[in-house]
């Protein structure tokens, strides 16, 4: 299958030893994402952090705040009820909540499901059961469900699925010798199978994981988005 790909709207912005790009618009097999790419480092990985939204304000309000600053955001995985992370989640080098390996019929639990770990110098999309393996985590949270691993795509996805939602996704990117993370987002509803295709093709990820879907947005200076429900978590980038 041969990809369409275009992108309007490129920003290349070197920024705190932060090499970002971003793509508004971008088509990929007819499709319309939105992406982020920041090359990571042992200096960057600092920059990231995840920002609660405890007092459910929505998303153009709590974005509102952020006008001045050079800032990225986008869903930091999955909530429970009560608006707290689902699953495991780690901050400033500490556990906060458990891995969840359990099952269930929500997305959290489409198998395999994983996580996003920011490590001292580097960072890991995995399985969830892998976790626990890494011990020097400064940010992390589950997520789910994985979108590739180890280079496939994840075989509970239908390449026909009728199950179409604006969805958003991770994963990381090799350009040459520099590694990127990319984080996208749909413009249009999508399946589960086209995210994971684009950073089978596009990206070349070996591990990709998605972030959520429906209620998921993401913000960068200049993106239009009119998305404006709460949204529970971010992760936030200050470039």
């Amino acid at each position: 299958m041969k990809s369409l790909l275009t992108a309007i709207f490129i920003c290349v912005s070197l920024v705190a030893n932060a090499q970002i790009e971003t793509f508004q618009n971008l088509v990929f097999e007819n499709d319309t994402f939105n992406i982020f790419m920041v090359k990571y480092s042992n200096t960057v990985i600092p920059m990231f952090d995840i920002v609660e939204n405890k007092l459910k304000i929505k998303h153009q309000e709590f974005i509102n705040k952020y006008k001045n600053e050079r800032v990225f955001l986008i869903n930091a995985g999955v909530n429970n009820p009560s608006g707290e992370p689902k699953g495991y989640y780690s901050k400033n080098g500490k556990q906060i909540k458990q891995v969840d390996l359990g099952s269930g019929t929500a997305n959290f639990y489409l198998k395999p499901n994983g996580a996003l770990l920011f490590l001292d110098s580097n960072v890991v999309i995995c399985e969830s059961s892998e976790i626990t393996k890494y011990k020097n985590v400064k940010l992390g949270i589950q997520s789910g469900a994985m979108l590739i691993l180890n280079n496939i795509i994840n075989q509970n996805f239908n390449i026909n699925s009728p199950n179409k939602q604006i969805r958003c996704g991770v994963g990381v990117y090799l350009k040459g010798n520099e590694q990127y993370m990319v984080f996208s987002i749909s413009k249009n509803p999508i399946t589960f199978y086209k995210l994971a295709q684009l950073y089978q093709e596009k990206y070349k990820s070996e591990n990709a994981l998605l972030l959520e879907s429906s209620g998921c947005a993401m913000y960068f200076p200049r993106l239009q988005n009119n998305f404006n429900d709460v949204i529970g978590n971010y992760f936030l980038l200050k470039f």
